[in-house]
């Protein structure tokens, strides 16, 4: 299964379907081996799990998934951080002994974390492997961050044309109490913000495109604005308005809507 995930962990006032892409986690993954070197400036770290997670039926023979991920950090002081990174994924999924069949499903509800209908469900038949990249950044001084990715995919097909699809985001934001988000070296990832009682705006624009020219597989656009309110780095309350428009390829079919969602969020 495909899931909605990305890189670099978005700030979740605006929970979503940013990627309907498999990327740095696999779904109840079972590690043979992780390695993670940093520094002030760089950080590097690979990783090699098992295939579509932990599935021991007799007829299936696990696949095996391998990720690279490097971050340089040119500005990190103070007052400002710029972090500029890149990463790959290499899957190939589990094998169906009985039928030789591998194959890759695409799925994600849209943006929200909800049990609602699926806005992406497709499964990708006759693969073969998958591959895909993608360059992220954040950027913070002061009070104000910006953060953004893009991705693509290459899904190799035995006896059909490779899928190809792509996505991105932008993010930008402001804390109007407290200072700017945390951030952690040892895993090149923000966190929250270490002052107790932070308020911080958020604005995000999204797109996902899992057409290509032989699969149509949907695609989607949406701009968000949220807030999030910390009451410490352990609870967070969150709320986020969200305009969605998809094409007639998704699993909804053409449609826009609107989404209002509150959730309060406790880290351990």
């Amino acid at each position: 299964m495909i899931l909605i995930n990305h890189t670099l962990p978005q700030q979740e006032n605006l929970a979503g379907v940013y990627f309907c892409f498999h990327t740095w986690q696999v779904p109840y993954p079972h590690i043979w081996h992780s390695i993670p070197v940093f520094n002030h400036k760089f950080y590097a770290s690979g990783s090699v799990f098992c295939g579509d997670g932990l599935n021991f039926h007799n007829n299936i023979k696990q696949g095996v998934n391998a990720t690279l991920r490097f971050v340089y950090r040119p500005l990190d002081n103070a007052h400002t951080l710029l972090h500029i990174g890149t990463g790959g994924l290499y899957k190939r999924p589990d094998k169906n002994t009985e039928t030789g069949e591998r194959s890759i499903s695409l799925k994600g509800t849209g943006d929200t974390y909800l049990p609602v209908p699926f806005v992406f469900d497709s499964t990708i038949s006759h693969s073969q492997c998958q591959y895909q990249w993608n360059i992220e950044s954040i950027f913070h001084h002061l009070k104000f961050f910006l953060q953004g990715e893009v991705m693509g995919m290459i899904i190799r097909r035995n006896n059909s044309p490779s899928y190809n699809a792509y996505g991105g985001y932008i993010e930008g934001g402001y804390f109007i109490l407290g200072n700017r988000l945390g951030y952690d070296r040892r895993d090149a990832l923000p966190l929250c913000p270490e002052n107790k009682n932070s308020l911080a705006i958020f604005v995000r624009v999204n797109h996902t495109n899992l057409n290509d020219s032989d699969l149509k597989c949907g695609a989607l656009t949406d701009l968000s604005a949220g807030m999030n309110y910390y009451l410490n780095k352990h609870i967070i309350f969150r709320l986020n308005y969200s305009h969605v428009k998809t094409d007639q390829y998704s699993a909804l079919g053409k449609a826009h809507y609107n989404v209002l969602q509150s959730r309060i969020q406790i880290k351990f």
